[in-house]
């Protein structure tokens, strides 16, 4: 069974409670059978709303696992022992804690509150890594006392984590180095992490001539972390660190992974087409041969320059995840394993020959499917602009990463007839027109860019209070990563949904609070 087997595909106009909101340019997402079955029992997502309130997160640690699967039965196949290590800043909910933990997955963290949490939940020690950019007295003396893989981002941390294992008194500790500035087509790829791939030997070479670091660190593995999502870039740091794994074999260092990071891509949407298509639309409406086709023209990361006598031009670049990708992330691993990293061996057998186990740490691949957010309408205000305001109860940071904006068509749930009550209370069904409503999505906090979603929408049953929209795809990274408290809203519940196999039938979905969100027991 592939991955995109999985996948529902449920057509526009095919579904009497609900329908995927679009512009001129829609951008269709890939929805999981789960999230379907929560559509169409909009009664109970109303239920969901209203106890817990709005926005609510809808987290599916299931999927997580299957997708974990889909990843190792595609290294396993090419004789390679993949570790799956899930990214926890891609999502805070301790659900996908306790799954990987239940699955026999690893856990990556990134801070103090996320080491402690896993272990608290029960993860093995030897199944969490460290791999935080910054690794405070109080991180390391976790990581220390427990055993937990530390991964090494220069001397300095080095010699900080040996200083704190000793004063300790802990045995000496597993650590990874991590590496960087592999040369890719005459120039090195640049990051701020990691130590510089011509200079690793030299440095460990050094470190472990100081018996301080000697005598409590135990150098085991090899990482690196690349921004973007590029398999080559990947198949060129795994070619460096051959032969740099084998070199620090010979010093008398068991160096026994590689670990790639993150980075997995996800294909959010089902058809490339409309993907190119709204670059093609947004790209037209910047040089002013089509009307706007995002809130006051933005061009995400777009801007356009007029030189005296000459045509506009665009400049930039957009700023957006691509939310379109050729590979999901399975094909894409079994793509870099494939790939011949020396004439004649491909990167499994490479690896397979060196005696190096593979390592990752997907977050936002691993948690592709997994959720959904959930929004009430509180108003709708027309512009003279002649569009709608559409305020929903959440505000921006609560579905938004460091992409620009959102690229996937939100979903239109029309509120229920019980549902007519606070904020609707006192209305009729007549409000909501059943007219088309072209609009934006805007939040709640006091700014003028206040924007959920840059794209202009059209609502074409009409959209009034009480009312939800739906946010798809959205646990990875854009339900946690940036969430805020400004104004004192309070952060967004998050519900673990389970799904019986009467689906969709309300009697089977359940939901309950993610631990994250139940309060500490006394």
């Amino acid at each position: 069974m592939t991955q995109q087997s999985k996948q529902a595909s449920p057509s526009l106009g095919t579904h009497q409670h609900w329908a995927f909101v679009s512009s001129e340019t829609p951008l269709e997402p890939a929805l999981r059978d789960w999230q379907t079955a929560v559509l169409d029992a909009p009664g109970t997502l109303e239920e969901w709303v209203e106890e817990h309130g709005s926005p609510l997160h809808l987290q599916h640690p299931a999927t997580l696992v299957e997708n974990a699967r889909w990843l190792e039965s595609v290294a396993r196949a090419r004789g390679v022992d993949l570790g799956v290590f899930f990214a926890r800043k891609a999502n805070k909910c301790l659900s996908y804690v306790h799954s990987a933990r239940d699955a026999g997955l690893g856990v990556d963290t990134a801070s103090e509150q996320e080491v402690v949490q896993s272990l608290d939940a029960g993860v093995s020690p030897d199944r969490i890594v460290c791999t935080a950019a910054v690794k405070p007295r109080g991180l390391l003396d976790a990581c220390a006392s427990h055993a937990v893989k530390v991964v090494l981002d220069g001397p300095c941390e080095a010699r900080q984590f040996a200083a704190r294992v000793a004063a300790l008194g802990c045995p000496p500790r597993k650590v990874a180095l991590r590496v960087s500035g592999f040369e890719v087509d005459g120039d090195k790829l640049h990051s701020r992490f990691g130590v510089d791939i011509d200079d690793a030997m030299a440095c460990v070479s050094s470190l472990w001539s100081d018996p301080d670091v000697a005598a409590h660190l135990r150098l085991e593995g090899l990482h690196f972390h690349l921004d973007g999502y590029s398999l080559e870039h990947r198949v060129r740091g795994i070619r460096e660190c051959l032969p740099l794994a084998a070199a620090l074999r010979g010093e008398g260092h068991d160096i026994r992974s590689l670990d790639i990071g993150g980075g997995l891509p996800v294909r959010y949407l089902r058809h490339a087409a409309q993907w190119w298509g709204f670059w093609e639309r947004l790209k037209a409406a910047q040089l002013g041969e089509q009307p706007p086709i995002t809130h006051r023209n933005d061009g995400l990361g777009w801007t356009v320059e007029h030189d005296e006598g000459e045509p506009p031009r665009l400049c930039g670049t957009p700023r957006v995840y691509p939310f379109w990708q050729p590979h999901n992330a399975t094909e894409w691993l079994g793509r870099l394993l494939d790939t011949k990293v020396d004439g004649e061996r491909t990167v499994a057998r490479a690896l397979g020959d060196a005696g190096l186990d593979l390592e990752c740490e997907p977050g936002r691949a691993l948690l592709d499917g997994c959720g959904l957010t959930v929004a009430r309408v509180a108003s709708v205000k027309r512009h003279r602009g002649g569009h709608d305001y559409i305020a929903l109860e959440m505000n921006r940071t609560q579905c938004r990463t460091s992409s620009r904006d959102l690229l996937l068509d939100p979903i239109h749930l029309p509120r229920s007839e019980r549902a007519l009550t606070g904020a609707t209370e006192g209305r009729s069904r007549a409000d909501r027109r059943d007219i088309a409503h072209d609009g934006y999505l805007v939040g709640a906090y006091c700014i003028e860019n206040e924007l959920l979603l840059w794209r202009r929408l059209r609502f074409k049953r009409g959209i009034a209070p009480g009312d939800l929209v739906v946010f798809p795809n959205t646990a990875g990274y854009f339900m946690h990563f940036l969430e805020s408290r400004s104004h004192q809203f309070p952060m967004a519940r998050n519900l673990e949904v389970q799904i019986g196999p009467s689906a969709p039938d309300p009697a089977a979905l359940t939901a309950r609070l993610d631990p994250i969100d139940q309060p500490p027991v006394p």
